[in-house]
């Protein structure tokens, strides 16, 4: 057994460094491919020679983009300057972010042609085309876990990333079942795809292919169906300009005829591996040479590596197995799911609630286990992993007449090098917890009824004076609303004269356990909220309270006005 795992991950280690070499090789090939792509080539220019302006956009890599200097790049640059190197000319570049700023420039006589613009037939009516320059299909790219698109005709519905006026987005407004989701430049339609924004792309095959190398997000799409259709891409010039189209047609032919077309395309798209022993597969061969030894060195140094392999294969089991009884002795149901939302794992808490045991669920998904919500739950899960976001929610449902609460918690899982493999889970039943906090609302709800409909004033605070309740009666007496007293100090509820001694009475009972400021039963003035003063009767008791709990107190008040005014009648 050990044998074999020697040998399975001795083999691993060989496919890893063949990778290697083949990149070497190709890198080597692309670099002697550019090296002879950039020869200067074409004759020199006198000072009265003809001066073009050439515009271009600069976000069409690699047809057209920007260097790390700012400066204009590209397919298109190259072969402009060939083409007009080719026929004696100067020129000068414009270029814009914007494609209908470059429309405008050639319209307005700002420049003379565009070096790169996308043939249609709404375009022919105010642009010369050259011959063309470059074909590319135009494909559908989906993320690679998608699986219910596969032409165009299963993008109805659905939302397509479109770049803003380009001969694409021109093309799918004939398609009023699709939702287009305009973007400005091919890397936001990428990223619309990649965040989820959008269900697809449609753009030129080449272009998104070089953007998803460039930023490392070849192994997230895929292109499905046939291309919708081949796209030409020509030199353009005003409606009009014969002459200057007919000079840029000899320019282009005679760059094709030279060979430096075929040299530049290979700089910018690459190039097939042909067979043969030119100056620089001799190169090359050499360098895979050297590569080679350097690959004998390292395999005999992991023929000596590998004999350290079985005490880290060990190091590792035991992690696993502290980590998995951790998890099993969590008080809470845990899995973990794949891409796909097939089980990978769970703890042994959660495969006792399906009647299993932990292994029994690998490879399983939710339409074995819960067949009439695996629908919502895998939905769920997808939702997780295109958003990169942690979701935490409750969740309730009906079991046996009895309603259940539930406290999910999902979030995505990465690798080492930051890809996506899943979504991990967590969930527990906090049913009793819900009831019981059901049953406080129920308690406080019948308290405050039960002070709302008692005819005298009855109002409680805590230790610090703070009023907590304060029924229907006690608003009439004072004038306050109950949402605008509660939280204030009782001391509103009396004039300033008798406020500080209020306070003085408090700290001395937390100190002494003793009712002093009342003294249970006592005859006071009380301040409405318009600060008239009047005579009241308070009962004042201390409610039931555990260690360590602020004490609660409930006072009941009286009007003496009436009484008061009876008892000076009499006197008089």
């Amino acid at each position: 057994m050990i044998n074999r795992l020697i040998f399975d991950f001795f083999n691993m280690i060989l496919h890893k460094i063949f990778a290697c070499v083949l990149f070497c090789f190709l890198y080597f090939v692309f670099l002697s491919s550019s090296l002879y792509a950039n020869e200067i080539e074409g004759s020199n220019t006198s000072d009265n020679s003809q001066k073009l302006v050439i515009a271009s956009s600069n976000n069409f890599p690699p047809i057209n983009t920007l260097d790390d200097n700012g400066q204009l790049t590209g397919f298109g640059r190259d072969l402009s300057t060939a083409v007009a190197k080719s026929q004696g000319i100067k020129v000068q570049y414009i270029h814009s972010g914007n494609w209908p700023n470059v429309l405008k420039w050639l319209d307005e006589g700002t420049a003379d042609l565009i070096h790169d613009t996308g043939f249609t037939t709404e375009r022919e009516s105010y642009l010369d085309f050259t011959v063309p320059i470059l074909e590319m299909p135009e494909s559908i790219f989906v993320l690679n876990w998608q699986y219910d698109i596969q032409d165009i005709s299963s993008l109805s519905g659905k939302k397509v990333a479109c770049v803003n006026h380009h001969i694409t987005h021109l093309y799918l407004q004939q398609f009023k079942e699709i939702q287009c989701y305009l973007v400005n430049t091919p890397v936001e339609g990428l990223l619309a795809l990649i965040n989820g924004k959008v269900d697809a792309f449609i753009y030129p095959e080449q272009i998104v292919l070089y953007l998803s190398q460039q930023l490392k997000l070849s192994d997230k799409l895929k292109v499905v169906g046939n291309p919708l259709r081949v796209l030409s891409w020509s030199m353009t010039v005003k409606k009009g300009n014969k002459k200057l189209l007919e000079k840029l047609n000899r320019g282009i032919n005679a760059v094709k005829k030279s060979g430096k077309y075929k040299k530049i395309y290979n700089k910018w798209f690459g190039k097939h591996l042909f067979s043969g022993y030119s100056t620089k597969s001799v190169f090359t061969i050499t360098m895979i040479a050297v590569l080679l030894s350097i690959f004998l060195v390292v395999t005999i140094g992991l023929l000596f590596y590998v004999r350290g392999i079985k005490k880290a294969n060990q190091a590792l089991a035991d992690s696993e197995n502290k980590y998995k009884t951790l998890i099993d002795k969590l008080p809470m149901n845990v899995f973990l799911k794949d891409t796909n939302s097939v089980y990978l794992s769970c703890n042994q808490r959660y495969a006792d609630s399906l009647g299993i045991e932990s292994e029994d669920i690998i490879g399983k998904n939710d339409f074995d286990f819960h067949p009439d919500n695996a629908q919502i739950y895998q939905s769920g899960d997808k939702v997780i992993m295109l958003s990169g976001e942690t979701h935490d929610f409750v969740e309730n449902f009906i079991d046996n007449g009895r309603e259940i609460f539930v406290h999910t918690i999902k979030t995505p899982v990465y690798n080492d090098a930051g890809e996506l493999t899943g979504v991990l889970g967590l969930f527990w039943d906090i049913t009793a917890e819900k009831e019981a906090q059901q049953e406080i609302i129920l308690k406080e709800k019948e308290q405050r009824e039960m002070l709302d409909s008692m005819v005298s004033a009855v109002l409680t605070i805590d230790d610090t004076g703070k009023i907590l309740t304060f029924n229907k009666a006690a608003e009439k007496l004072f004038g306050y609303m109950a949402d605008e007293i509660i939280g204030q100090t009782v001391n509103h509820l009396m004039p300033d004269s008798s406020a500080g001694r209020h306070d003085s009475y408090l700290k001395h009972y937390d100190k002494k356990r003793e009712l002093n400021f009342i003294k249970l039963n006592r005859e006071v003035i009380g301040q409405t909220k318009d600060k008239e003063t009047f005579p009241i009767f308070v009962s004042v008791a201390e409610l039931p309270h555990h260690e360590g709990e602020h004490r609660h107190f409930i006072a009941s008040c009286q009007d003496l006005t009436e009484i008061k005014q009876q008892q000076e009648q009499i006197r008089q």
